[in-house]
């Protein structure tokens, strides 16, 4: 069952229908359905028991109504003194407060804004706790941060003294096998007759003595 109609609402016409369901009935012209503040925002107030108790009236309406707007009770009586008090703006800016009220806070809701901002609170909260550290820890952890700061640089500088003991010994190792070779020919000179040695005068004059014997050996028949 689907009733509709075209409403002129704040000077625009707009197309509406209702559904016969609980929950979601009014539906704009795209069929999609829409919050009761799309008609009621615009109707100052006045709800479906103030409509009925203002036009569909009988013996028992107007005596209940007569004794509503004496004792300012119910919808209609609502409306006369907020019309003579010149309110008649309030219910629409009631409106607007309860639906941003919704905004900030409605019970068992997720995503409002005071939801979302203890959720975020409860999220920095659990970062807190997790980095948070007492006082004698920190000074525990202090203590171990500079014990180790002072072991390292002790390392660094005994790291330093051994790489050089190192490098000490790798020299020795590879002078080992020339030291051998130093000793062998040292032996080797040893046992050779002992010679007078030649006059320093001769350095000059060996050169020339290989190049004449070169000269004579050229002569020679093969």
């Amino acid at each position: 069952m689907r009733i509709g109609g075209v409403l002129e609402l704040g000077g625009a016409e707009q197309i509406f229908t209702r559904t016969k369901q609980r929950t979601n009935s009014l539906l704009n012209a795209t069929g999609q359905p829409v919050s009761e503040m799309a008609i009621s925002s615009h109707l100052a107030g006045l709800s479906r028991d103030a409509y009925e108790t203002m036009f569909s009236l009988d013996d028992e309406t107007l005596e209940a109504g007569g004794k509503s707007i004496l004792e300012s009770r119910g919808d209609l009586g609502k409306l006369l003194f907020t019309a003579s008090a010149g309110l008649g703006h309030a219910s629409d800016t009631l409106s607007l407060l309860e639906a941003e009220a919704d905004r900030l806070y409605r019970k068992q809701a997720h995503g409002t804004e005071l939801a979302l901002f203890k959720k975020r609170l409860a999220e920095l909260k659990s970062r807190r706790e997790a980095i948070d550290t007492l006082a004698s820890t920190f000074e525990t952890l202090e203590t171990e941060r500079l014990d180790a700061t002072e072991n390292y640089d002790r390392s660094i500088a005994e790291r330093s003294v051994l790489s050089a003991r190192l490098d000490t010994i790798a020299n020795y190792l590879r002078a080992i096998p020339i030291l051998a070779d130093i000793r062998r020919k040292q032996a080797q000179l040893a046992e050779l007759p002992e010679i007078a040695s030649p006059s320093r005068t001769w350095t000059g004059s060996v050169a020339d003595m290989i190049e004449i014997d070169a000269s004579l050996r050229t002569r020679l028949p093969s």
